[in-house]
C-alpha cells in the first residue's frame, strides 16, 4: 500500500505520516511505504493518488 503524502518530505505532514505509518502496516497486515509528492498546491499528489 501506498500512501501520498501532498508535500515535501520533512515537514510535519511528513513527520506525523511516518509516525502513524507502522500501525497501520501493523493494523492492515501489509507494508506501508510513504510516498512525499510535493509540487501544483497537491495537485500532482492528487493525480497520483486517483491513479
Amino acid at each position: 500500500m501506498s500512501l501520498v503524502v501532498p508535500y515535501p518530505a520533512g515537514g510535519v505532514s511528513d513527520v506525523i505520516v511516518r509516525i502513524v505509518s507502522p500501525a497501520l502496516s501493523k493494523k492492515l497486515g501489509e507494508a506501508v511505504i510513504v510516498e512525499n509528492i510535493g509540487g501544483a498546491s497537491g495537485g500532482i499528489a492528487a493525480q497520483k493518488g486517483s491513479q
